[in-house]
């Protein structure tokens, strides 16, 4: 098991960066601290950005096929909820490592998700930005942008809305590359993502190509520097 190699090596030989087969073995997850997100209530998150996705830049680790494209989420927010499209789900354990890459540097007001179920639900989001590359051990072992803690009950359960986690905006100005790492579930073997949607403010500026390279499986970090906030979030 791991994360579909063979479509994950296509893609990044696509992108000019090498892979390094490893495997994915996982202990333990940590805790689920709050995020120190901004109010939830009359945010104004700006437009949606899914025309400023550069989706064969996209990236997803840990995912299973058929259920391991980082376009199965990346969706137009239209079919956020449109349950007959693929969706993403986790293959060794429940934690998903996902790279949107942006045509232009963003600012960033807020996360949108949409899950599968209520067990299968991701529990804890941590957000890196403008890192080159990732893999689970420095998702452990680097401190967030901001750490989220997501709601098990999204309303996506009833196909009529998703749930929106606004940033921490000053630090969200200048985004090329973000870097999502969900990190446990409500309980459940694999996590399931239905929608990953991003609002905020787009840019004319264009970005120079990112080269990445990654692991297809990596290992668990010793440390752990994840720093601790609080909760807010909005459904749409």
């Amino acid at each position: 098991a791991g994360v579909g190699v063979k479509g994950l090596t296509a893609q990044i030989a696509a992108m000019g960066g090498g892979c390094n087969a490893h495997g994915h073995a996982h202990g333990d997850g940590g805790g689920c601290d709050h995020s120190d997100a901004a109010p939830g209530g009359g945010i104004d998150e700006g437009e949606w950005l899914t025309q400023a996705i550069s989706l064969d830049e996209c990236v997803l680790l840990n995912a299973r096929a058929p259920f391991d494209k980082a376009q199965n989420v990346l969706r137009t927010h239209e079919l956020r909820n449109d349950r007959a499209l693929p969706h993403v789900e986790s293959d060794a354990d429940e934690q998903l490592l996902l790279r949107a890459v942006f045509t232009a540097p963003v600012k960033l007001k807020a996360i949108v998700l949409a899950h599968r179920g209520e067990y299968t639900a991701p529990r804890t989001m941590l957000a890196f930005i403008n890192k080159p590359s990732m893999d689970f051990s420095s998702a452990e072992s680097t401190t967030p942008a901001q750490r989220f803690e997501l709601v098990q009950d999204s309303p996506s359960a009833r196909d009529d809305a998703a749930v929106a986690y606004p940033t921490k905006f000053a630090k969200f100005q200048n985004v090329s590359v973000l870097w999502l790492f969900f990190a446990d579930n409500f309980g459940a073997e694999r996590t399931a993502l239905q929608f990953v949607g991003f609002k905020g403010v787009a840019t004319r500026h264009r970005r120079e190509a990112v080269a990445t390279v990654y692991e297809a499986q990596p290992q668990r970090a010793d440390n752990d520097a994840l720093s601790a906030s609080n909760s807010s979030h909005m459904c749409l």
